[in-house]
């Protein structure tokens, strides 16, 4: 028990000294991958409608916008990075608990570090910090709250948030105590959008950031929360999962870092379709299958995976098509591309892209099964009009811990998302 104060001491005592090499060239890569993803999504509709919501707010320029390059209250503006962060699906992914930690700690601390005037070792640090309390706690309460149908960003995310601010604005235990445990009265988000389309999603990660940095700054002014909230009988765990395990938010502590388990996104879709697409590419490409030749793609996954991405046929939306299988697995096949700049209304409307969604299907994989959370594997099986068939399984997709994405290929995506705003 007492996992809230040890995790909160932790949290505070921690400091630059104490984290070795391979943690922080890692933070490096997921700061400079979030970075990317940031750019490029602040120029979607939605970010654009976020921007003016906040820009009507005024208020001290404190910290920046993204791309835009004016000034918001530090709390708006990691909200508004924060959305662009995790609005295009390709931000990255703790495969232990389903949450993405990137979009919700780096703007949060950014934000407060420019307010704050803090240096790098100081920013790195905290967004450690935020990634341990967001990927300790959310693991804790996995998988039982995706079965419930909360957005593991949402719940999870106010954690990162208070987290990393209050290391930028140097809490000691008991306040940083207080701040998680205010954070976890803001943990919400229902995940309804994956099996019907909407795009509120993409607010989800402004909207956690946001909670958790007020969190912090109402710690700092003296409000106070239950120092059990996490292992308490009304606490966090209890009321989000059926099945939690508290030695998850305290094993190993300041030996085994959330950042090491990190996953980054090559495709900009939900995490449970990464590994269907390289898959299904490889097969497609070293068989050189075209789309007429296909009777049926059969995807073999595990059991969260086909409510949260295999109900959604024939969306209408962006959104909708970035939380299905079907149609994302079809567009690998026919335009052999799922990033930034293929999920469009056209793409959304091909007849050829949507004939084949039709013929995908989900069905769980007991031998993937077993191996989830810990692995995102899948087996994809492609079954051709002349009666031939293929197969291929993979224990993870590209950019995974089992199959890492290099340094190279972090700055590769950078560099092609940034380009959406920046000249080359």
């Amino acid at each position: 028990m007492d996992e809230s104060r040890r995790l909160a001491t932790f949290l505070s005592e921690i400091v630059y000294e104490d984290l070795r090499g391979d943690i922080i060239e890692k933070t490096k890569n997921l700061i400079l991958d979030q970075l990317g993803v940031e750019l490029a999504t602040s120029t979607t509709p939605q970010s654009v409608a976020l921007y003016k919501y906040i820009r009507g707010f005024g208020g001290p320029g404190e910290s920046t916008i993204i791309n835009y390059g004016d000034k918001a209250r530090a709390e708006n503006a990691a909200f508004l990075n924060a959305a662009f962060g995790h609005g295009f699906e390709l931000d990255d992914t703790y495969l232990l608990s389903g949450t993405h930690p990137g979009a919700i700690t780096i703007p949060s601390a950014l934000a407060f570090g420019e307010r704050e005037c803090i240096n790098g070792k100081t920013f790195l640090l905290a967004v450690v910090a935020g990634y341990e309390a967001m990927g300790r706690i959310s693991r804790a309460v996995a998988p039982s709250y995706w079965y419930r149908g909360f957005d593991p960003i949402t719940v999870s995310g106010p954690f990162g948030a208070a987290a990393a601010v209050g290391k930028v604005l140097s809490f000691k235990t008991e306040l940083m105590l207080n701040a998680i445990s205010i954070a976890a009265s803001h943990s919400s988000g229902i995940m309804e959008y994956a099996q019907t389309g909407g795009n509120v999603k993409r607010m989800h990660a402004g909207m956690a950031a946001f909670g958790g940095i007020r969190a912090a700054l109402l710690a700092q002014l003296g409000f106070t929360g239950a120092p059990t909230i996490l292992e308490g009988k009304s606490g966090f765990c209890r009321a989000f999962s059926d099945d939690y395990r508290l030695s998850d938010i305290t094993s190993d502590l300041g030996r085994d870092f959330v950042v090491v388990g990190m996953s980054f996104k090559r495709h900009c879709v939900c995490y449970q379709i990464q590994a269907p697409i390289d898959a299904t590419s490889k097969i497609v490409k070293e068989r050189g299958i075209r789309p007429d030749d296909i009777e049926e793609i059969v995807i073999g996954t595990n059991k969260v995976a086909i409510p949260q991405v295999g109900t959604i046929y024939d969306p209408e939306e962006v959104a909708a098509a970035q939380f299905s299988a079907p149609f994302s697995v079809a567009m690998c096949v026919i335009r052999g591309r799922n990033g930034f700049r293929d999920y469009t209304e056209d793409n959304l409307k091909d007849p050829d892209i949507k004939a084949l969604a039709k013929r995908v299907r989900l069905e769980v994989d007991d031998e993937v099964q077993a191996m989830f959370p810990q692995k995102r594997a899948v087996r994809v099986t492609i079954r051709l009009k002349n009666g031939a068939t293929y197969q291929e399984k993979l224990d993870g997709a590209r950019g995974t811990p089992v199959n890492p994405m290099p340094r190279a290929e972090v700055e590769d995506k950078f560099r092609d998302l940034a380009t959406v705003v920046l000249p080359p």
